[in-house]
């Protein structure tokens, strides 16, 4: 009967060893995965500061030609000033303020398409910056699962270690 008993333990400790084999390599699979996510993310951090630099340097672009369009449209407000006080210069007045208005068209051209640009940039980091939080997410959610497994592979190598000390008190070793 005590041979017989130890047969069953001999059975649960190699149905535990199986078991813990299983949640080995599940464990290792759940590692390469927050491994690889890890990856992922450190790529997503470095495209969202890439997005980032680029966005600032937009803005600072934007700036740029905002001030340049109050400068044009001050000179523009002069040019016409000059324009009614000095008759006799007329014809040369007229043409300044025609290419300074050139200017200021070009400019405004070059500030609108530069406003595009910033917000479809804003519109990218708003993405990457979401495309991030998820993939911190789903690395929770790994490393979650690692130390659910680690648990699971403790309990059983703990299962293991006790059925192989009760196996060993047994007559029948």
């Amino acid at each position: 009967e005590a041979c017989g008993v130890a047969r069953g333990l001999h059975e649960e400790v190699q149905s535990s060893r199986t078991r813990v084999k299983a949640l080995e390599d599940q464990t290792e699979k759940a590692v390469r995965r927050a491994v690889e996510l890890e990856r992922e993310t450190q790529e997503e951090r470095v495209r969202g500061a890439e997005a980032r630099d680029k966005l600032r340097e937009s803005e600072a672009d934007v700036t740029r030609k905002k001030e340049q369009i109050e400068v044009l449209q001050a000179d523009a407000r002069n040019l016409r000033r000059e324009l009614r006080d000095a008759k006799e210069t007329a014809s040369s007045a007229i043409s300044s303020a025609k290419r300074v208005e050139h200017e200021i068209s070009v400019v405004t051209a070059q500030f609108a398409q530069a406003t595009k640009e910033v917000a479809a940039l804003k519109h990218q980091l708003e993405r990457l910056e979401s495309s991030l939080e998820g993939e911190r997410q789903r690395v929770g959610e790994e490393r979650t699962k690692v130390a659910f497994l680690n648990g699971q592979l403790e309990e059983s190598i703990g299962t293991v270690k006790r059925l192989e000390g009760e196996k060993q008190r047994l007559p029948c070793g």
